[in-house]
């Protein structure tokens, strides 16, 4: 391939996200899904597209679910990315999970009040904040939290590597220990 046809391709691919969440999320919407996040990632040699949702209903997404969205959006995911042959290994379907990674504005608006993980990794050694997502500014994406010895800390989310719901399970493992 010519270096100038691999400029083009890869300025193509900056439009691949949108292309996909535009095809399937009218599917989706109407069989009652919502859509949390559609994204491209390399693991390895493997190259994952994957579609985070959930039951507009529940809020929930069980396998059977899942199995059903994927044999769905096969087709589509495959009519989208036609021009790209060998862009996607693996079409991924499932929750986006009780962690769930915050990483559009939608994201962290939603999830102001909650408790969140920052993982620091730009400065060499990565580095892990935890505490209570107060303020979220779009431009420039900015988080403000309170850490758990109440001090504030503010952060640009370009400087991190990832920011992540931290909710608190010791509930959930208290009862699983009280059944055991």
């Amino acid at each position: 391939m010519k270096q100038a046809e691999k400029v083009r391709k890869k300025a193509d691919l900056s439009q691949l996200t949108p292309r996909v969440r535009k095809a399937v999320i009218p599917l989706l919407e109407e069989r009652g899904y919502k859509i949390y996040d559609v994204l491209f990632e390399k693991e390895g040699a493997m190259k994952y597209l994957r579609v985070h949702l959930y039951d507009g209903n529940s809020g929930t997404l069980s396998m059977a679910q899942c199995d059903e969205v994927t044999q769905l959006l096969n087709g589509v995911c495959d009519g989208v990315l036609e021009d790209y042959p060998n862009i996607v290994d693996i079409l991924e379907i499932g929750s986006p999970g009780i962690t769930r990674r915050l990483r559009l504005p939608e994201h962290f608006k939603a999830a102001m009040r909650e408790q969140v993980r920052i993982v620091d990794g730009k400065s060499g050694r990565p580095e892990v904040y935890a505490g209570l997502l107060t303020e979220y500014t779009e431009n420039p994406q900015t988080v403000k939290i309170v850490l758990r010895d109440e001090t504030e800390m503010s952060m640009s989310v370009r400087e991190t590597t990832r920011v992540y719901l931290n909710p608190d399970l010791t509930e959930f493992e208290n009862a699983a220990g009280e059944s055991a």
